[in-house]
């Protein structure tokens, strides 16, 4: 990749800075492999395999992803919460000519209007109080890229007429900043609302409807595609294998699975093959290890055989929901503990209590120029 830096001889005058400069070319070159490693996992997680479904209406959704990918067109992903939108959404930008440039994802509903504002387009010092220093937008920070609006519908109309300039002329001013800032971006919006109902009720802008709808995308409900359940339930399953024996269904679970009406989606459907693999206590997944709402209210579920200490099982069923978050958070206690909705100090203390600790892996060291 060229040379880091050259040092004219003799350089035993200098050696304190020729050993600093190695040490920062041995540095800088252990920062790009772990660069490398991660463009390579966020390739591997939105490539095309991960959106799972054989249902024709999904099959039309690969191939429209596959088309619009290569394309800077805007795109509107609509679909029930826990479809996928943000799966799809992400999968197209990672599968374009952006893929290398910034991906910003906006949640349009988790802010109140006046931080909305700020965190689109930025803001100048003294703008308002608390503004102690110019502050780039999520636009600015994703130029060259693209950015993902998230649940679209919720954006309020004053912003919608800025919103539509930035799309039509590419540019926008920072809160108490007159001066236009110029931005290349490439804008996917995702909504679980009907973005054409809410414009005939007068919440949502026709002009800016038509602009980010140019080629709509509608992902269907779980519901709607069940032939893809046991497609979705293998692939959770290896997903949250990591490593462990192999776990199976048995028909009668995966019977259930078919027919529930799964109101969260697929990502309900993820939630509840997570649980059961945690909770199970077999290599096989029965009707014991289903959650309550797969039976009907006349219907009792099947109950353990034989004594059952509850508290053992209960201090099981915590033991092995700990190690699930703690592989999840690659076995930081802190990301750990935040997903276990718990402090660091109560998280350290079950460790000690189910006497958890991370396996010791001997890797041996590879040298950095062969």
């Amino acid at each position: 990749k060229g040379a880091f830096y050259f040092f004219e001889k003799p350089i035993f005058n200098d050696l304190e800075r020729f050993f600093t400069i190695v040490r920062q070319a041995i540095k800088a070159y252990e920062m790009e492999r772990e660069l490398d490693s991660l463009r390579r996992e966020v390739s591997e997680k939105y490539s095309f395999p991960n959106i799972v479904g054989n249902h024709p209406k999904m099959l039309e959704i690969f191939e429209m992803i596959r088309r619009v990918a290569q394309t800077d067109t805007t795109i509107l992903i609509q679909g029930e919460s826990g479809t996928g939108k943000d799966l799809v959404a992400k999968t197209i930008h990672y599968n374009s000519l952006r893929k290398d440039k910034p991906l910003i994802t906006i949640n349009c509903g988790a802010l109140t209007e006046t931080l909305l504002t700020s965190e689109l387009f930025g803001h100048s010092k003294g703008a308002f109080t608390g503004a102690v220093k110019d502050t780039i937008g999520r636009f600015q920070a994703a130029d060259g890229g693209t950015v993902i609006l998230d649940e679209i519908g919720e954006i309020p109309l004053h912003l919608q007429k800025t919103l539509l300039r930035v799309i039509e002329e590419k540019e926008f001013e920072r809160v108490g900043d007159s001066r236009p800032i110029q931005v290349d971006v490439r804008i996917i919006s995702t909504t679980n609302r009907d973005l054409a109902e809410e414009v005939k009720r007068g919440n949502f802008r026709k002009d800016l409807y038509y602009r980010l709808s140019v080629v709509p995308i509608k992902i269907p409900p779980l519901r709607e595609r069940v032939s893809d359940i046991p497609l979705l339930v293998n692939h959770f399953i290896k997903k949250y294998s990591k490593g462990r024996p192999s776990i199976k269904i048995s028909p009668e679970v995966m019977d259930r699975l078919i027919k529930f009406s799964w109101p969260g989606n697929v990502r309900e459907l993820a939630n509840v093959i997570q649980q059961m693999m945690v909770l199970s206590r077999d290599a096989t997944i029965t009707l014991h290890d289903l959650p309550p709402q797969f039976f009907t209210k006349g219907e009792t579920p099947p109950s353990m055989e034989g004594k059952v200490d509850l508290p053992q099982i209960v201090s099981e069923i915590e033991r092995k929901w700990i190690l699930t978050k703690l592989e999840e958070a690659d076995w930081n206690q802190e990301k750990a503990a935040k997903l276990l909705g718990m402090t660091r100090k109560m998280l350290v203390n079950r460790m000690n209590k189910y006497h958890i600790k991370r396996a010791k892996i001997k890797t041996q060291k590879q040298p950095i120029w062969h």
